[in-house]
């Protein structure tokens, strides 16, 4: 049992990042939830983050620690879970996103306690475009503030359905268990939650709760052909589990996992023809050879040829996503970036 007010670990990390640093405490400050362990973690940075996180070390419940060299993101973030968090919950945040509910914890205790079999609770999540200073949510595929079945989540996954990084608070016993952020890879994160849904109760906060700060140097804008393809652990090893405690037949979760990968690889085909269109040919090579099924899916899908008409059209394109996809996030973020970047683009 957690108790009535468990503490709640919140990990926040660093690497050359101190710009975000007051937005970021203070969105976990603001909290009305006070039992909090806060540990503000520096992955080796260079930009001089001690005064910018000094003035925030007088209240107890944050310390400041940094590593004396780069561990690497996966590895500061699986440190930090098995390590250095002493609460019955863990959330990890990364410097450059940051909290808008003050209730958000509140809210989220509520739902541990209402059944104890909830390991996990997310909430939904907006992005902050940073370049122009503007909040997009994209739709939300769940509507309600209440506890899920895990496995009902887990199959809504191919639907649109994300569990935020930003926003999901999990016990941390159980994250140790099932060996968080294990893997070096792109969505090491949700390869881990994905897993943690699997036969479990997960809770869920309508609210929107916290924003993604998006910018160019996010690590995830541009990681090449190569990591692409071999960032797909997230789908390969939840799909693993979920079969080995046989939570469905293996004809549906076979199904789960080409849908997952269609998506997945759909994402991708976009970020390299907005941000990296000379490594598109590479891409569709090497995913003929590792995945033919999925490479012919995606060269005749209407919709993909639709988007490569549009994409020199930003204010068409952002439309059509919002209205035919349901969300129009990532292409307004990849719109942000080239325009940082200085590509050409016509409003």
């Amino acid at each position: 049992m957690l108790g009535v007010e468990p503490k709640i670990s919140v990990l926040i990390t660093f690497y050359n990042q101190k710009n975000y640093t007051n937005r970021v405490v203070e969105s976990v400050l603001s909290q009305s939830y006070k039992n909090l362990e806060v540990i503000l973690s520096d992955d080796g940075s260079d930009d001089g983050i001690e005064q910018e996180v000094t003035p925030f070390l007088s209240d107890p419940r944050i310390r400041f620690r940094k590593n004396d060299h780069n561990l690497g993101r996966v590895a500061h973030f699986k440190w930090l879970v098995h390590h250095e968090a002493s609460g019955d919950l863990v959330t990890l945040v990364n410097a450059d996103d940051f909290f808008i509910d003050p209730d958000f914890f509140s809210k989220a205790v509520e739902l541990f306690n209402q059944e104890e079999s909830v390991d996990l609770v997310f909430g939904r999540v907006g992005v902050f475009l940073e370049k122009n200073k503007t909040t997009k949510f994209d739709k939300a595929r769940l509507n309600r503030t209440g506890v899920y079945d895990g496995n009902d989540v887990f199959f809504m996954l191919p639907d649109g359905l994300a569990i935020p990084h930003i926003s999901s608070i999990y016990k941390r016993k159980r994250a140790v268990d099932l060996d968080f952020y294990r893997l070096n890879q792109m969505s090491q994160d949700w390869e881990s939650l994905y897993r943690m849904v699997i036969n479990s109760k997960v809770g869920y906060v309508a609210d929107a709760v916290a924003l993604y700060g998006k910018h160019f140097r996010n690590v995830s804008k541009l990681p090449g052909v190569a990591r692409m393809l071999e960032s797909i652990g997230y789908i390969e090893n939840p799909y693993e589990l979920a079969k080995q405690h046989s939570i469905a037949p293996k004809a549906e979760l076979d199904l789960w996992k080409e849908r997952m990968l269609v998506r997945y690889f759909t994402k991708c085909h976009i970020k390299l023809s907005m941000l990296q269109q000379e490594e598109l040919s590479t891409f569709y090579h090497q995913l003929e050879i590792q995945y033919p099924d999925i490479h012919q899916k995606l060269k005749v899908d209407y919709k993909l040829k639709t988007f490569e008409i549009l994409k020199h059209t930003p204010k068409i394109l952002v439309w059509c996503f919002r209205i035919f996809v349901g969300h129009s996030s990532l292409i307004e973020d990849l719109i942000q970036t080239k325009k940082v970047n200085g590509s050409l683009v016509r409003e």
